[in-house]
């Protein structure tokens, strides 16, 4: 092997490696086991640039609240004993660029929970994830429940959600909601391919046809997601609910820039093998 040709080779060498790892890795912290409020703290909407990494994709503007009511728009005022931040441990899994949410072990059985009739339970989860790599779908699973304990999971594909109607906050506008009519539209996009959003439902309820796992692929791949996942508790008891699992679906497709400089690579490997021939 002569000397261009070991140059050509070790440049490939040194290529390869970032076809598959994410670009953003340099100064991004890796995310940790944490509580669902040091994620707030950190990586927050409050927290403009705080991101942290889990294997190929960056997750940042985190958000989260709770909500006890009597009915949509109704407040329940003895609502006092609900989940909250600082109960919820995020777990993330490098091999899946994801994390799952669950409870803290000090509060194991948190996501069980008995509401009592004319009652509703609603907690909101908010995040961004950005590649790369590029992401294909969407998935949500809740980790096995059964009782009427309901996930919603809405995606903006490369845009943001658009504003809550009539100028009110987002959080006065989930208390509003149905879950019942819940749909694409609920959460309108707002960007470049702005339309209704992306919508997974799963349910923890064994007697109807929704599944307590589903995904949705995109119809274009997308850059960025952005994430807004409600789980409502309905009257009756939920039990065997272990947490809430929020994988994505990537394409594994390199970033433009690393296809380049592989495509330059491998075109100058051929035109070198081509003198060798000659």
């Amino acid at each position: 092997m002569d000397f261009s040709y070991k140059l050509l080779v070790s440049g490939l060498l040194l290529v390869a490696p970032g076809l598959f790892a994410n670009s953003v890795g340099f100064g991004t912290p890796v995310c940790l086991e944490a509580t669902l409020q040091h994620y707030l703290d950190n990586f927050g909407t409050s927290n403009s640039g705080g991101s942290c990494q889990i294997g190929q994709l960056v997750f940042n503007k985190f958000d989260f609240a709770s909500f006890g009511l009597l009915s949509p728009g109704v407040t329940d005022p003895s609502f006092t004993n609900g989940i909250t931040a600082s109960d919820i441990m995020v777990r993330p899994d490098a091999t899946r660029s994801a994390f799952d949410f669950f409870p803290i072990l000090t509060k194991p059985d948190l996501f069980n929970r008995t509401v009592d009739p004319g009652k509703l339970e609603r907690y909101a989860f908010f995040y961004r994830a950005d590649p790369p790599p590029i992401i294909a779908g969407d998935e949500l699973f809740l980790d096995p429940p059964s009782g009427p304990v309901y996930g919603t999971k809405f995606i903006c594909a490369d845009q943001d959600f658009a504003a809550a109607p009539g100028g009110q906050s987002n959080f006065t506008y989930i208390k509003s909601l149905s879950r019942a009519s819940y749909s694409g539209s609920t959460f309108p996009c707002i960007g470049p391919r702005s339309g209704d959003s992306y919508i997974i439902k799963t349910d923890g309820d064994a007697s109807t046809a929704i599944p307590t796992q589903a995904s949705v692929i995109f119809d274009t791949p997308a850059s960025v997601i952005n994430v807004i996942i409600l789980l409502d508790y309905e009257p009756g008891t939920i039990s065997g609910f272990e947490g809430v699992v929020t994988p994505v679906i990537l394409t594994g497709v390199p970033e433009p820039a690393n296809v380049f400089l592989m495509g330059s690579a491998l075109i100058g490997l051929g035109a070198l093998l081509r003198r060798r021939r000659s």
